[in-house]
């Protein structure tokens, strides 16, 4: 006989329907009957394993159907019993037979295992309803403490859905089954676009409770920030424009939790992770694992929401524990057998999603140990502002309220703090912030633009009018001393944020060649061949450092526009093992004294003792250059073995580039005409030969510096050291510092000692390195920004546009 085609085979499809017709057909005649019947046809044996499986699930199918319509008992374990082979088989169609299906027959009826309806009586109110579906195709997802989530098949309705179990190592606790079944009746019971729906609760087979729920296609909150913070490539308005987007969606959190507040529901464990943005950024609330019924303020009732009343024991408020995330859960959270402080509790976490948000990090983060505890009770963690001066002053303020220590002292309702974050979108005053007059009229006139400068035309002419009056009035010499005053204080205010901006240009110059340079130093190819170098023989050497030589060409190519003197690589023992440009003359040569390679601050005398090489970036001393003579400073990092990933080894080596002193021309971006930037080093060893306050940019010492130059002539006076000496220890102890002007300077380096000048100080201040690395984050390097005040410069500074 031939052998019959696969199950998708039109010929396949007629022998099942003609078997399952076989099998109906039976049933109607003897009521004991089954799907043995019929596997005994000898069409049967023909069919390969597929195929057979196929045939026995409808079937099976057809068999429950039947024995459900006369209210006979149906037992998955029997089922296994009698058919072993098609154990796989019966799993998938008893795992979405809800417990509520297995009723006497009076109660309900079943044409077959698609959604049907069935009635006891003709009293509706006693008349079952009950809908079935059949979920196939069983994808694992995700997992969490008490349960675990798979997306699923709804043959039913055609549509993917996630199906939640309670997990198999918790199934056995009557305290896990009932906090899954408490999370089960809390989410159906709640009714908002913000909350995923529920569309069914089941049981397994094996007793094993699962919940059926619309899947999310999406990702978590969490990821969508990380995303931002990572984001390196968008233009301003772009990163402005999604970090709104990520403000309305924690917007809409908080409406999602006010919500379940005024049905009298406590989350508990409100987190970046525990919201989901859809593909259509719609927003959604999920996992109340740990949500608890609490009794509802009278904000709460005046919303004619009605109370959620669970039918649980363990729904009970007051026996549950401490719950919920390290740099989330309050700090009353943290006493035992305790629910916190009701709803304000959700504020703090809300108050801890915008935290992450503001910062990519967590407030507090680690294990539970004591000193992260006593933090979090404490709130002795640093603001947004204080990780990062970007963040605005008013939503550090919102967040700061939200995650006070005392309850009391923090947003009343989530309302309260969506309304607040709403008002920082569109512009407007927050509640939690008194605003300087500067910040009122910058929104006047973001807001009211047109009128703005309809009023600016309008006091310039009226200035002018003044004017002319005022030689008829004879108040011109007022006037004019008054309007001396204020072009001054103006010229000061341009000076002075000339320089701040200009600190911060450096600053951010630095911090992207140490980046660079830590790129290309976990360049694996780079760690092996220097552990390779340390490890092998002389023999080896040769050709390894040509391999070292070769990688150094081939990888700086693409970062020839960071605009470098030079760039080189030391081995662990300061010997030079490649440079561009080649210089023949500095390869094999140890440069183990230099402040480059070891970061001690100054350089080691010939024949010391070889030193460790740094160990984080470092900014050298300025140094005279082998090459050429000229005066250098070099930025360099460490390059550590491979196994340094798993927390262990030394330093093997040393990348490194140099800029020449006088070459920093990017100073000068930003600067107004008649403005001049000037660079300082405020390092020093102290000695009389090499005082702190040596100049590395100086438009009037031309272009590259030379080092005997430099060391003869170019220190700062040694009051003017003492300043911003002062400025950078204010700086070290994290205390706030103005820029310090000076309105009657002599700059003894300009050729004209007539010249007299407005200037402005300040240390540099490397924003984005941590606090604890002193080294980083104040590399000694100091701003001067100068504005004559008696005649033209007499020496033009260089362009921003010349480059380095």
């Amino acid at each position: 006989m031939p052998v019959l085609p696969p199950p998708h085979m039109p010929d396949f499809q007629h022998t099942i329907e003609r078997l399952c017709g076989r099998l109906k057909a039976i049933l109607e005649q003897d009521s004991q009957a089954g799907v043995s019947s019929v596997l005994a046809d000898d069409v049967v044996g023909q069919l390969d394993a597929p195929q057979r499986q196929a045939l026995f699930r409808e079937l099976l199918r057809i068999e429950i159907a039947h024995r459900r319509r006369l209210g006979l008992s149906i037992d998955p374990a029997e089922y296994e019993r009698r058919f072993d082979a098609y154990r796989d088989v019966i799993r998938e169609v008893f795992v979405v037979v809800p417990p509520h299906e297995r009723l006497p027959p009076q109660e309900t009826h079943r044409d077959d295992d698609a959604a049907t309806v069935g009635f006891a009586g003709n009293d509706s109110e006693q008349c079952p309803v009950t809908l079935a579906s059949r979920y196939t195709n069983l994808r694992f997802h995700a997992r969490g403490g008490l349960g675990e989530v798979f997306r699923a098949h709804d043959e039913s309705l055609r549509r993917d859905v996630a199906v939640k179990f309670i997990r198999p190592v918790r199934a056995a606790e009557p305290a896990s089954r009932e906090q899954f079944l408490l999370e089960s009746e809390i989410t159906g019971r709640l009714d908002h676009p913000g909350i995923v729906p529920v569309y069914g609760l089941g049981e397994t087979f094996d007793n094993r409770v699962f919940l059926a729920m619309r899947f999310i296609d999406g990702r978590t909150f969490c990821e969508a920030i990380n995303a931002y913070h990572a984001d390196r490539i968008s233009s301003p308005s772009e990163r402005r424009r999604d970090f709104n987007r990520l403000l309305h969606h924690l917007v809409v959190a908080c409406n999602v939790v006010a919500y379940a507040h005024s049905r009298g529901i406590l989350h508990r464990d409100i987190k970046p992770e525990n919201i989901m943005i859809g593909r259509f950024s719609e927003t959604l609330v999920v996992d109340w694992g740990l949500a608890v019924p609490i009794e509802r303020d009278e904000r709460a009732k005046a919303s004619g929401e009605q109370t959620i009343h669970v039918s649980s024991d363990s729904g009970s408020s007051r026996s549950q524990p401490a719950a919920g995330t390290i740099g989330y859960f309050s700090p009353e959270s943290l006493d035992s057998n305790s629910i916190g402080s009701g709803t304000r509790s959700d504020i703090y976490s809300l108050g801890g999603t915008l935290y992450y948000l503001l910062t990519g990090r967590r407030s507090v983060s680690g294990g539970a140990t004591t000193e992260t505890l006593t933090a979090i009770r404490t709130g002795s963690f640093p603001s947004p502002r204080t990780l990062d001066r970007s963040v605005p002053r008013a939503l550090d303020a919102i967040c700061k309220k939200a995650m006070a220590v005392d309850p009391a002292a923090r947003y009343a309702s989530p309302l309260e703090m969506a309304a607040d974050i709403e008002a920082f979108i569109e512009d407007e005053p927050v509640s939690v912030l008194d605003e300087t007059l500067f910040e009122r009229c910058r929104r006047t006139a973001r807001h009211h633009r047109g009128i703005v400068l309809s009023v600016a035309a309008g006091l310039a002419a009226v200035a002018v009018v003044g004017i002319l009056s005022g030689v008829w009035l004879k108040q011109q010499a007022v006037r004019e001393r008054q309007a001396r005053h204020v072009a001054e204080k103006a010229e000061q205010e341009g000076v002075r944020l000339a320089a701040h901006f200009a600190a911060q240009t450096v600053a951010g110059e630095i911090d992207v060649r140490w980046r660079i340079l830590e790129a290309l130093a976990a360049d694996p190819t780079l760690r092996k061949l220097l552990s390779d170098l340390a490890a092998g023989s002389a023999d080896d050497a040769k050709a390894n450092q040509n391999e070292i030589q070769r990688w150094l060409l081939e990888r700086i190519h693409e970062f020839r526009s960071v605009g470098a003197d030079s760039w080189f690589i030391l081995s662990g023992s300061g010997e030079q093992l490649a440079r561009f440009p080649v210089e023949r003359k500095t390869i094999h040569k140890s440069f183990a004294t230099r402040d480059y390679f070891h970061g001690k601050g100054r350089e080691l005398e010939e024949g010391a003792d070889i030193p460790e090489p740094i160990e984080e970036p470092h900014l050298s001393r300025p140094y005279t250059s082998s090459s050429d003579g000229s005066l250098k400073i070099a930025y360099s990092v460490p390059v550590f073995p491979l196994e340094r990933d798993a927390g262990s080894g030394r330093p093997i080596g040393v990348l490194a580039m140099t800029a020449t002193a006088g070459e920093f021309r990017i100073l000068h971006r930003g600067l107004s005409q008649g403005q001049v930037g000037v660079l300082v080093d405020m390092r020093g060893n102290g000695g009389a030969d090499d005082p702190p306050g040596l100049v590395l940019h100086h438009p009037a010492m031309g272009g590259r510096i030379e080092a005997k130059q430099a060391f003869e002539a170019a220190f700062l006076p040694s009051e003017m050291v003492n300043r911003i000496g002062r400025l950078i220890g204010i700086s070290r102890k994290g205390t706030d510092f103005e820029t310090e002007i000076e309105t009657n300077y002599v700059d003894r380096l300009w050729p004209d000692p007539e010249t007299r000048w407005i200037a402005a100080f300040e240390p540099v201040v490397l924003a984005n390195r941590p606090r604890e690395q002193t080294n980083q984050r104040y590399p000694g390097l100091a701003v001067i920004v100068q504005l004559s005040t008696t005649s033209l410069p007499a020496v033009k500074p260089a362009s921003a546009d010349e480059g380095r």
